[in-house]
């Protein structure tokens, strides 16, 4: 370590001073070092008493001592994500009725029914029911004078699913032998997209109402969801809004009740099906 010439002048001085105390303390006559020494003695004496006594704890204390101030552990948490939590208490209190718009339940109902009469997928249904809904909201609004009348396009293939038209079309890719559903403007529906629509609008409650339809569905036979009887249940139970124009895109209450009301046979055991 280098030291500057003030740090080098003032270590000098120091070292003297020193010197000079030492030389003048090897003069002292007997009487003085032991005056010294004394003096040594009482002050150590008063900083005894100055200090508080340290208390002997028992044992027992200590350890209790010592576990309070231990850091705790951390536990990992056991508790489920929110979103699982929110799902978990949707199902296990489902709602009487909720307010929802009559698209999504139409696209809904129209899903179920082609799963049960079309003999389809559950992703082909909704592609299907999204276009069912698209061919009716379009016809409300023409009828409205909301939209203008223009040609309706067809495609090679049709199903009739609620008494409309519903073009078909295959998958997007070759090794996709599924099937789209393709609405009066030639639009094909993505059944991701509409399922994501789908859980937009019903929220908590998708699957819940999901299992609804498709029970009510199945409670009817085939012949039965192939007529326009199929509609027909789709008003009984849709949401109620104000007539025309002052209910267009309106949301409204959709009744559990009103949907189970509906059921073919109320005493039928619905068994699951594995195409949902």
């Amino acid at each position: 370590m280098v030291l500057t010439p003030e740090q080098a002048e003032r270590a000098e001085r120091h070292k003297q001073a020193a010197l000079l105390k030492r030389q003048e303390r090897s003069k002292w006559t007997p009487a003085q070092r032991e005056r010294m020494e004394r003096n040594k003695r009482v002050a150590l004496e008063k900083r005894q008493k100055n200090t508080p006594a340290v208390t002997q704890l028992p044992q027992t204390t200590l350890n209790f001592v010592s576990l309070a101030f231990t850091t705790p552990t951390k536990r990992p948490l056991q508790s489920s994500p929110p979103e699982e939590r929110k799902a978990k208490k949707a199902e296990s209190t489902p709602p009487e009725s909720i307010v929802v718009n009559r698209s999504p339940v139409m696209t809904m109902w129209a899903a179920a029914v082609a799963r049960r009469a079309l003999k389809v997928s559950w992703r082909e249904g909704l592609s299907l029911g999204a276009a069912a809904a698209a061919i009716c909201a379009r016809r409300k609004g023409q009828s409205l004078d909301l939209y203008k009348d223009t040609p309706e396009k067809s495609t090679e293939k049709q199903v009739q699913l609620l008494g409309f038209d519903v073009g078909v079309r295959g998958g997007d890719d070759d090794d996709d032998d599924s099937i789209r559903g393709v609405d009066s403007q030639g639009h094909v529906k993505d059944p991701a997209a509409v399922e994501r629509s789908l859980r937009s609008k019903f929220g908590d409650h998708y699957d819940f109402f999901k299992t609804e339809f498709n029970d009510l569905a199945d409670t009817y036979d085939l012949d039965d969801l192939n007529s326009n009887l199929a509609y027909d249940l789709y008003e009984t139970f849709r949401p109620n809004v104000p007539p025309g124009r002052a209910g267009w895109g309106k949301p409204g209450r959709l009744t559990v009740s009103t949907i189970r009301a509906c059921r073919k046979k109320q005493n039928i055991k619905v068994t699951p099906n594995d195409s949902l």
